[in-house]
């Protein structure tokens, strides 16, 4: 009888270290729009930079078995986004320039602090508009989106953000627009 209750517990601690839990699929909950200067440049063209940043929890579990792990939200959104605004202190909606769109900053080398990297550069932008056609398409340049990942883009400097709101088909969020600039320097 020990030896059966043995085996069942060497079988289950087994199974423990060798099953993983993913979430193929991602709920968006929040929104951070945040200011970012490079190199102390308050403004470039009369431009300032800004980041979004999306918060999400992972959904659709799914166990697996000696595999590995799934990147969390491979399968996409579980709910379809209708627009994101970006509104001044009047209330209305800040355009985005397609030309200086959204940007991923690819960092080939971090500093100590989070906040600072070594060295990076700029991809080319997008529009907000394609941002969120990328997020309901799970499509990316012929890849799946990836929603963790922080978004660079210019807003010229006669607006200011005061907020952001992202609407889906039964629901809103409201963003959180942060004030205190993050400082990136490229050394």
């Amino acid at each position: 009888m020990k030896k059966i209750l043995l085996s069942i517990a060497v079988a289950c601690v087994g199974l423990y270290f060798t099953t993983n839990i993913h979430y193929t699929k991602y709920r968006i909950v929040g929104v951070v729009l945040q200011r970012v200067i490079i190199n102390e440049d308050s403004a470039i063209n009369n431009k300032r930079m800004y980041v979004l940043r999306f918060d999400v929890e992972g959904c659709s579990p799914r166990l697996t078995f000696l595999k590995p792990a799934y990147e969390p939200g491979v399968f996409g959104s579980v709910d379809s986004i209708e627009e994101i605004n970006i509104k001044d202190a009047a209330n209305k909606n800040i355009i985005i320039d397609t030309q200086n769109g959204l940007s991923q900053i690819d960092v080939t080398e971090k500093s100590k602090d989070a906040n600072d990297v070594n060295n990076f550069s700029l991809v080319p932008g997008i529009s907000l508009e394609r941002l969120v056609s990328a997020i309901n398409n799970n499509n990316m340049n012929g890849h799946h989106f990836v929603v963790d990942q922080p978004y660079y883009f210019y807003i010229s400097t006669e607006y200011i953000p005061k907020a952001i709101e992202i609407r889906f088909f039964d629901r809103k969020i409201k963003g959180f627009v942060n004030s205190e600039p993050i400082i990136l320097e490229n050394m």
